[in-house]
C-alpha cells in the first residue's frame, strides 16, 4: 500500500474552495520503465549526444527529399524545416 496526503488548492479569488486535506492511499499500482533508441530524440548520428552534427545531418536529409523515421521528429511523415526547428530548440534547451 502506497500512503500519501492529498490536498485540494486554493485558488485566489475561489471563496469556499480548496484548502481541505486527506489522508490517502492506493492499494495496487504498477510501474512501468520504457526505454527508446536515442536515435528517435534526435540523436541522428548515434553518438549519444545532441549537438550540431546532429542538426547537420537533418539539413542534409530535408534538403534531399529524403525522410527517415528517426529524423521525422514531429512526427508528422515528413522531414522538413520544422524538424530541423525542433531538434535545434532541443539543443538550446
Amino acid at each position: 500500500q502506497f500512503r500519501f496526503i492529498a490536498e485540494d488548492i486554493t485558488n485566489l479569488g475561489d471563496s469556499g474552495s480548496g484548502g481541505s486535506i486527506i489522508e490517502a492511499a492506493i492499494d495496487d499500482f504498477t510501474i512501468s520503465i520504457f526505454e527508446t533508441d536515442p536515435s528517435f530524440s534526435g540523436d541522428l548520428n548515434g553518438d549519444g549526444t545532441l549537438n550540431v552534427l546532429d542538426v547537420i545531418i537533418l539539413v542534409n536529409i530535408v534538403l534531399a527529399g529524403d525522410c527517415l523515421e528517426e529524423a521525422d521528429l514531429n512526427a508528422d511523415t515528413g522531414c522538413n524545416v520544422l524538424d530541423v526547428v525542433l531538434l535545434v530548440n532541443q539543443i538550446l534547451g
